[in-house]
């Protein structure tokens, strides 16, 4: 049997690979650079976690001790750093309040007043994931550009964000 993967193994892992495939793009520079940042101060990260009004995870609060967001992907995992004016953060809550608006979280089986926090975006802004207690062990939800899909973990949104399908799945059943 393996060992879960802990956090700062997947995170060393996905920016490694990243960079390689970044460095082997003719030319460099066609895509963003995998970028890592210092980590979030405690007082910034409890305070973060509070205005979220959701009980994070130990993935998500351990990722943002390692690293204060991660970007240069698919979707970019949101830090403290973006939570400012104008900033990602902010991009992310307007794609939930939108998704909320026409009752996506509630033909997806996710109750009505559920708090929802935004943990990942797109350059686009049409596609995000999103932390709360969504129901049957479900603690992540991916919505945008026709797909919605649930992870239980945090490290599940990190491996797939590096390609893998791990836990992921389609329905709250």
């Amino acid at each position: 049997m393996t060992e879960p993967a802990n956090v700062k193994d997947i995170v060393h892992r996905l920016f490694r690979d990243r960079l390689v495939e970044y460095l082997s793009e003719s030319p460099i520079g066609c895509t963003p650079a995998p970028a890592l940042y210092e980590p979030a101060a405690a007082s910034e990260r409890v305070g973060l976690e509070a205005r979220s009004e959701v009980a994070w995870d130990d993935g998500y609060r351990e990722f943002l001790a390692i690293t204060d967001g991660m970007n240069g992907f698919h979707l970019s995992i949101l830090g403290v750093k973006d939570w400012g004016p104008d900033g990602p953060g902010e991009a992310a809550a307007r794609l939930l309040e939108d998704s909320r608006d026409i009752g996506l979280h509630l033909d997806e089986g996710i109750p009505e007043g559920v708090p929802l926090f935004p943990v990942a975006l797109n350059s686009g802004h049409s596609v995000g994931v999103f932390m709360g207690d969504i129901g049957s062990g479900a603690r992540y939800w991916l919505i945008g550009e026709g797909d919605s899909s649930f992870f239980d973990e945090f490290v599940d949104v990190l491996t797939y964000l590096g390609g893998e399908r791990r836990n992921l799945r389609d329905s709250l059943v």
